[in-house]
C-alpha cells in the first residue's frame, strides 16, 4: 500500500462487489436506527415529520453518491486490470518472440553477446550485461553498448557480488546462470523505472536457462581444463633435471650434456609435455624444466656445453628464452624439438640470433621424417642429432650406414656436426666411428642421471665410462656403398664446434 496517497483510493479500489453490498447494508441500518432515535426526541410532531421526510431524501441522496463513487472506482479498477492484462500479454508475446529467435552462436563469446542483446531487448530494459563467474568472482564479459553507463553498472554489480555484499542493486535485476547446480554467470538488467511486469522476470529466467544450457558445457570444459592445468603444474613443481653426456668417441671424454626431465609421479616426460601442450601451458612447463636444468648444471664441468630441449613456441615467445639464458656463461645448445611443425623458418632464425653468440642450434631426430631434413637446409644448425632409429643395429645394416654417411658428408660441407643418439652397443659405436661420427650419446656412454653423478669435486666426470680408441678389425667395415661416402673430419676440427 502506498501510504502517501491516503487510505481512501487504495481501500476503495480494493473493494469487491460483496464488500460494496455489505457496506451499503451497514450504512442503511445505521442511518435508520440513528434517524428513528433522533425523530423521537423531537416533541413537535410536525417538525418530526419534516425531519423524517428529509431523512428519506438524504438517505437516498447519500446512498446514490456512495454507490456512484464505489461503482466508478471499481469500474476504473476493472479497466486498469484489463489494460494491464493486455499489456502483460503484449510483453509476454514480445518476450516469447524474442526467445524464439534466440540461438547459440559459433563461439562462447558470440553466444554471450547474443544473450546480452536479447536481454537488452526485453520491454523496459535500458541496459544489460553478462557477468562470467570465475571462482566466486564475476567479470563483465558482454555489455549492451546502447547506454554508456552499461560498463560501469556491470562493474559495480561485479564488485558487489565479488565482495559478498548486498546483491539488490537499485533499478537492476540479477538472474544467475546455472549449469549442473553451479553458477557459471549472472545476467544483469537495469531500467530507469520500476519493472511492473512479471514478463521481465520470466524472460530473464528463460534467457538464463538457455544461457546455462548453451554455455554450461563450455564452462564445465573450461573448469576441467583449468583444474588439469593446476594439477599438472602442481605435479611438475618438484620435477627433476637429469643429464646425459654427449661423448667424443675419439677421446672418450664428454664434450656436452643434454638436460632431460623426470617427474616424481613416474609419468613419462613425453606424455607430460604433450599434455601440457594440449592444455596450452607447454611453454610454462618447458620454462620450469629449463630453470631447473640451468640451476643444476652449475656442477657440470665448466668446459662442457649444455643442451636444452626447446619447442618452437617457446623459442618464438618474445624474449622469454633470452631472459632465461641471459645470466648463463656456459655454452648452450638449443635442441629444437619435433613437438610442433615449423611454419616460419625466418622467425626461428631471427629468434636464435637474438639469443646471442653463446647459444647454438641443434635439430633433433634428423632422419625420422622429411621435416628434419628440411630443417637442416632452412635453419643451418650447428648440430644435428641422428634419430635413434638410424643408429639402432647400424653395424648390421648397409642401408643405415649409407644414409648416415651421406648425412655426415652434408654436415661436414655445411660446417656442422652429427650427434648419434641411442648408442647402446660397442658394435654400434665402432661402426659410427668408422663412418666418421665423432659425437654420440646413449646408455653405452652414460645413462641420464642427476648432476651429482657426472661431476666430482674437481669437475672431472665421475660416472662416465671411458671408451678405448677403436682397434682395426674390431668392427666390421661399412658396406661399400657407405664406405665411399665416409669423409674424415677436416684438419683442425675440434670437439667444440664454433658455429
Amino acid at each position: 500500500m502506498d501510504n502517501r496517497r491516503g487510505w481512501w483510493p487504495s481501500s476503495a479500489t480494493a473493494l469487491s462487489p460483496l464488500s460494496i453490498s455489505l457496506a451499503y447494508c451497514l450504512l442503511s441500518i445505521g442511518w435508520i436506527v440513528f434517524s428513528d432515535g433522533f425523530t423521537e426526541l423531537i416533541p413537535d410532531r410536525s417538525v418530526a415529520q419534516q425531519v423524517q421526510s428529509i431523512k428519506g431524501v438524504g438517505f437516498v441522496l447519500a446512498t446514490t453518491v456512495l454507490m456512484f463513487t464505489l461503482i466508478s472506482r471499481y469500474r476504473r479498477r476493472l479497466l486498469r486490470a484489463a489494460e494491464e492484462r493486455a499489456l502483460e500479454r503484449e510483453r509476454r508475446g514480445r518476450v516469447d518472440r524474442l526467445l524464439d529467435s534466440l540461438r547459440p552462436a559459433d563461439t562462447p563469446e558470440a553466444t554471450m553477446r547474443a544473450i546480452t542483446e536479447a536481454l537488452g531487448q526485453l520491454p523496459g530494459i535500458d541496459t544489460a550485461a553478462y557477468l562470467l563467474a570465475d571462482h566466486g568472482r564475476f567479470t563483465a564479459m558482454s555489455v549492451d553498448p546502447r547506454v554508456p553507463s552499461s560498463w560501469q553498472l556491470a562493474q559495480s554489480v561485479a564488485a558487489s557480488l565479488g565482495a559478498g555484499g548486498d546483491q539488490s542493486i537499485e533499478r537492476a535485476a540479477l538472474t544467475p546462470v546455472v549449469h549442473e547446480g553451479e553458477v557459471i554467470g549472472m545476467l544483469v538488467a537495469s531500467t530507469r523505472h520500476p519493472i511492473p511486469s512479471d514478463a521481465h522476470a520470466d524472460g530473464m529466467t528463460q534467457i538464463a536457462r538457455a544461457a546455462g544450457a548453451w554455455l554450461g558445457p563450455v564452462a564445465a570444459a573450461t573448469r576441467n581444463r583449468e583444474r588439469r592445468r593446476a594439477d599438472l603444474m602442481r605435479s611438475a613443481s618438484d620435477l627433476i633435471a637429469v643429464f646425459q653426456p654427449i661423448v667424443d668417441l675419439e677421446t672418450g671424454n664428454p664434450v656436452g650434456y643434454e638436460s632431460l626431465t623426470r617427474f616424481h609421479d613416474g609419468v613419462s616426460p613425453a606424455e607430460r609435455f604433450a599434455e601440457a601442450v594440449s592444455l596450452g601451458i607447454g611453454p610454462e612447463l618447458e620454462e620450469m624444466a629449463i630453470r631447473q636444468a640451468l640451476s643444476d648444471a652449475g656442477e657440470l664441468p665448466v668446459d662442457s656445453w649444455l643442451a636444452i630441449n626447446v619447442s618452437a613456441s617457446l623459442l618464438l615467445e618474445d624474449g622469454r628464452l633470452r631472459r632465461l639464458l641471459a645470466p648463463v656463461s656456459r655454452p648452450i645448445v638449443v635442441e629444437l624439438t619435433e613437438q610442433e611443425a615449423i611454419r616460419d623458418y625466418e622467425a626461428i632464425r631471427h629468434a636464435m640470433g637474438n639469443l646471442g653468440p653463446n647459444v647454438r642450434l641443434a635439430i633433433d631426430d634428423v632422419g625420422e621424417a622429411f621435416s628434419g631434413l628440411r630443417h637442416l637446409v632452412e635453419l643451418g644448425p650447428a648440430f644435428a642429432k641422428l634419430d635413434l632409429a638410424l643408429v639402432r643395429d647400424i653395424d648390421a645394416d648397409p642401408a643405415r650406414q649409407a644414409l648416415v654417411a651421406a648425412l655426415h658428408h652434408y654436415m661436414l660441407q655445411t660446417g656442422a656436426r652429427l650427434i648419434a643418439e641411442g648408442v647402446e652397443s660397442d658394435a654400434e659405436r665402432q661402426m659410427l666411428q668408422l663412418l666418421g661420427i665423432r659425437l654420440a650419446q646413449g646408455f653405452l656412454l652414460g645413462r641420464p642421471a642427476p648432476v651429482g653423478q657426472y661431476a666430482s669435486a674437481n669437475g672431472d666426470p665421475a660416472n662416465l665410462r671411458r671408451l678405448p680408441r677403436p682397434q682395426s678389425g674390431v668392427a666390421r667395415r661399412p658396406h661399400a656403398a657407405a664406405e665411399s661416402l665416409v669423409v674424415d673430419d677436416p684438419p683442425g676440427a675440434s670437439a667444440h664446434p664454433s658455429r
